[in-house]
């Protein structure tokens, strides 16, 4: 039988700049997960101003199977 080649699911790079402006706005849990939530946030906003700079509006999500 030959395999079915699926679709892979993908995602708007704008749902991303969503996602970082909840997790600005997750209150503090501790000190450690604020420093970690702090360093995350910028290198995600520069993730997603890479992919706008390249023209990307959705990014493929990999299988994890």
């Amino acid at each position: 039988m030959p395999e079915e080649k699926q679709r892979k699911k993908r995602i708007r790079v704008e749902k991303l700049d969503e996602w970082i402006e909840i997790l600005k706005s997750i209150e503090r849990v501790n000190r450690e997960s604020e420093y970690f939530k702090q360093n995350a946030i910028p290198y995600l906003e520069q993730y997603v101003d890479s992919l706008k700079e390249a023209g990307r509006k959705t990014v493929a999500l990999e299988d994890k199977q």
